[in-house]
């Protein structure tokens, strides 16, 4: 397997996608296309649930983007705590909108994610709190 790095997406992308979770093109263990409906231990896996049942057409490209690049959206994943709450809480209507996205080879050095209740910011904003379990190499230093 070779060394893709790790890449993370993390912040508030003004977009709305509902439950929808984008489309794996392929992995390390399966190098041909992989369909999350097609197989089943990866589809419950990985799906989403989430309390924002909207979606908008920022959001499609935004799944669209995610399935060409083979990044998975992380909220609503039921590996952690408090997946699929609202990110965004207004008086006018609260929303998820602030994402972390990344690699599906991340997932595994992801140990929490979660969404923080008890900051007192001046933002509508909830912050997303997140914890990697990464190795360094240093014989390349």
């Amino acid at each position: 397997m070779r060394n893709e790095g790790i890449i993370l997406f993390l912040g508030d992308f003004n977009v709305r996608i509902a439950t929808n979770q984008d489309i794996i093109l392929s992995n390390h263990s399966n190098p041909d296309p992989l369909w999350l409906d097609e197989d089943d231990v990866i589809a419950t896996r990985l799906k989403r649930t989430s309390e924002d049942k909207t979606e908008n057409l920022f959001g499609t490209e935004l799944l669209k983007l995610c399935s060409s690049h083979d990044l998975i959206i992380c909220n609503g994943i039921s590996k952690w705590p408090s997946f699929g709450q609202m990110t965004y809480l207004h008086g006018l209507g609260s929303s998820v909108v602030d994402y972390v996205i990344s690699k599906i080879h991340v997932l595994s050095h992801i140990t929490n994610f979660e969404l923080l209740n008890d900051f007192e910011l001046d933002s509508d904003h909830r912050p997303l709190s997140l914890t990697l379990n990464l190795v360094m190499n240093t014989s390349h230093m």
